[in-house]
């Protein structure tokens, strides 16, 4: 026995080091993402974590969050790899010290991976045609809106732009949820070190032994529903681009014994000083009093991870009832697909980009539409999309998204990245080489 376990030990000395930089042990799909990173790599990794001092970056309080990052970079040395999940909310709240701290953060690392959950494009301002119409036509509040549109959307795209440039000029791939980001950036900055793979978390071996855990009755016992309803879930922090209000007023248009479960909180970040209820959580506590649906909306509050695919599994649906936000990958919507949940998508661009991995698996709805959304589950068949649901994760797991980091981890560098544009993405960069001869 010892001995074996002295083999263990020294087969662990020989594996190669990992940090993951990110949020952790917190209620956000990041942490969550991170989470399952870490179980996944484990098996051919030493991985650590260095969880992120949100609090502390986000204060008013540079010395302290300046002596902070300095401590990180000198970890970041004794890893042999480094993968930052990147979110900019998580580095500080201004773009000036979120890039001042991602420069810091990369120059302490030797190989590195960047994986980031959304990009933002830069916009142009309106153009003289537009402000033009806009004065003749006296319109001058949809020209002011529309330049505080872009400006808003420009406040993070252009540290995108800066990041990317980065990683450009020092050879660090990054990994993005969809294709469309992947094609978007790669054509913008002629850089090929671009890789998409949609959000995984757990192999179909675990959730099908999860599975076996769950009854209707054991989880209608828990969260004291009955077992004779017809429960619709709705999963993740209360934000306004959740859609929450379609699903409620979708309820006037099914039969009674149907009803909708609220999963989730507000968002730590929404908290503020003093403030006696959130204006959403607010707004949804009166639209459930409109249409007195006061016995057939429940808010069941946060769950743990465990919990929360419990709930997957044994609500009748779930519904993603999502506004376009320009999101990437959604941790919710790919847990919905790994547990091969009854689930009903929005038309959101994000889901449209997920089904292009996922095809023939998503049923989808307009956005905002609660009559269509009503219609959808009661037609709803499982049947129509268990069989291409196999064949998706056979093509995308949480295994295949490890496979890839570990490939990008032994071609991180200057020499192997300089030939990645014939080694690595033939296909996309052919598409490059004909848009640029055009």
């Amino acid at each position: 026995m010892k001995k074996m376990q002295l083999e263990a030990i020294k087969m662990e000395d020989t594996k190669s080091k990992l940090c993951i930089i990110s949020s952790y042990n917190e209620t956000c799909g990041n942490a969550s993402y991170t989470k399952a990173l870490v179980a996944a790599f484990s098996d051919h990794f030493n991985v650590s974590v260095i969880s992120l001092n949100v609090d502390l970056l986000r204060k008013a309080d540079p010395k302290g969050a300046s002596a902070y990052i300095k401590i990180l970079c000198e970890k970041l040395k004794n890893y042999d790899y480094v993968n930052i999940q990147f979110e900019a909310g998580l580095f500080g709240s201004s773009t000036a010290l979120i890039w001042k701290r991602f420069i810091a953060i990369t120059k302490a690392c030797k190989r590195i991976v960047i994986t980031m959950h959304r990009y933002d494009a830069i916009q142009t301002l309106p153009n003289l045609a537009f402000i033009g119409k806009c004065i003749l036509s006296g319109n001058i509040k949809l020209l002011f809106s529309n330049y505080l549109k872009v400006l808003a959307n420009n406040y993070h795209a252009s540290l995108y732009h800066r990041i990317i440039k980065l990683c450009k000029e020092n050879n660090i791939p990054i990994i993005v949820h969809t294709q469309r980001d992947r094609n978007l950036i790669a054509i913008k900055y002629n850089y090929h070190a671009i890789f998409d793979h949609p959000l995984c978390f757990y192999t179909q071996e675990y959730i099908e032994s999860l599975a076996k855990t769950v009854t209707k009755k054991s989880f209608c016992q828990a969260h004291n529903l009955d077992e004779d309803k017809i429960y619709i879930g709705i999963f993740g922090f209360l934000n306004k681009y959740k859609g929450h209000k379609t699903v409620i007023k979708a309820l006037s248009y099914l039969p009674s014994n149907y009803e909708v479960l609220i999963f989730g909180g507000q968002h730590p970040h929404t908290i503020k000083n003093s403030e006696s209820i959130n204006e959403y959580v607010h707004s949804l506590i009166s639209l459930i009093r409109h249409y007195d649906f006061q016995d057939r909306v429940k808010f069941c509050g946060m769950l743990n991870d465990e919990s929360f695919l419990k709930a997957l599994l044994a609500c009748d649906f779930n519904v993603l009832p999502y506004l376009e936000v320009n999101q990437g990958g959604s941790a919710i919507a790919s847990l919905s697909l790994e547990t091969n949940s009854n689930t009903i998508f929005s038309q959101n661009l994000a889901f449209f980009e997920l089904a292009k991995y996922a095809p023939n698996c998503l049923q989808m709805f307009t956005i905002g539409n609660p009559i269509e959304l009503a219609h959808t589950i009661m037609r709803y068949k499982k049947t129509d999309y268990s069989p291409y649901l196999m064949e998706y994760h056979k093509k995308y797991n949480i295994n295949t998204s490890i496979n890839l980091y570990k490939q990008l981890f032994q071609i991180s560098g200057k020499t192997a990245i300089e030939n990645s544009k014939n080694e690595i993405a033939p296909p996309l960069v052919e598409l490059i080489d004909l848009l640029h001869n055009l």
